[in-house]
């Protein structure tokens, strides 16, 4: 029986290790910090999840590498250059229109706009649902004791 605990805290303990770490590298970028970079550089041409003069940007993450996306961020003119498959079909689908180079960017800037991406649809769920709320407050408050005649 002793053995059998064992067993089952070791798996516990790596197990916690594991989600831990993968947790850690998750959250390790600032969204916040990301929020401001997109807000700043990104909102002249995309949207999080519609297409305006560039593709929407929502689910980026899983469709691309974020080594991929950090080199396209930086500079799309140099891999539409080089060939990159991706690169040159993200080109011809938007009229051969280059995204603008963000060379300024560090790669933990890039890493920060992901993460933003990432969590916008669920910040934008978190502020519905406080709107809603506040909404149904201001109504009931409005509600009076007088009867209008006509």
């Amino acid at each position: 029986m002793i053995n059998f605990n064992l067993g089952r805290l070791l798996s516990f303990v790596v197990t916690f290790f594991i989600v831990s770490t993968v947790t850690f590298s998750v959250h390790a970028q600032s969204v916040e910090d990301g929020e401001k970079l997109y807000k700043a550089n990104c909102t002249a041409c995309h949207m999080i999840d519609k297409k305006l003069i560039g593709p929407p940007l929502l689910g980026i993450s899983e469709k691309y590498s974020e080594e991929w996306l950090i080199k396209w961020i930086k500079n799309s003119s140099e891999m539409i250059a080089s060939g990159d498959p991706q690169a040159v079909a993200i080109y011809e689908e938007y009229n051969k229109s280059p995204m603008t180079a963000f060379l300024h960017f560090s790669d933990e800037d890039v890493l920060n706009i992901l993460a933003y991406i990432e969590a916008a649809p669920s910040m934008k769920e978190a502020l519905v649902g406080s709107s809603e709320t506040v909404g149904e407050a201001v109504l009931e408050s409005e509600s009076s004791d007088y009867v209008l005649l006509a």
